[in-house]
């Protein structure tokens, strides 16, 4: 009998692993959006588009990103990076994203290595 409930003890402690897992990937994903979305509004601003292009474009953005299943079958993003790669000529292989080192994250989180 014990044993069974060390199972599901396990059990319960696997569920909440998973489910802080997925809402920590969910975090991460949106700040990420966030993130590549004000680099777009940058190049709109450098560009001198007007303050409508860009809330269009924002809005535009949003509605393309909450887009509900098609025929059945969710958007693809890596699908229509291909697309894109090739109907415009496009390396998306060259985005590099610069993050600050481990050093500089541990100096501004104050841990000690």
């Amino acid at each position: 009998m014990k044993s069974r409930g060390l199972k599901d003890f396990r059990k319960e402690q696997e569920l909440q692993n998973a489910l802080f897992q997925y809402q920590l990937y969910e975090a991460v994903m949106n700040d990420m959006m966030k993130q590549a979305i004000t680099a777009m509004i940058a190049v709109c601003e450098k560009r001198r588009y007007t303050k409508r292009y860009i809330q269009r474009f924002f809005n535009d953005l949003l509605m393309v990103l909450e887009m509900p299943e098609i025929f059945g079958q969710q958007m693809c993003s890596n699908e229509m990076m291909a697309e894109y790669a090739e109907k415009y000529d496009l390396d998306f292989d060259r985005i590099n994203v610069k993050m600050e080192t481990l050093d500089d994250y541990c100096k501004r989180y104050k841990i000690r290595r």
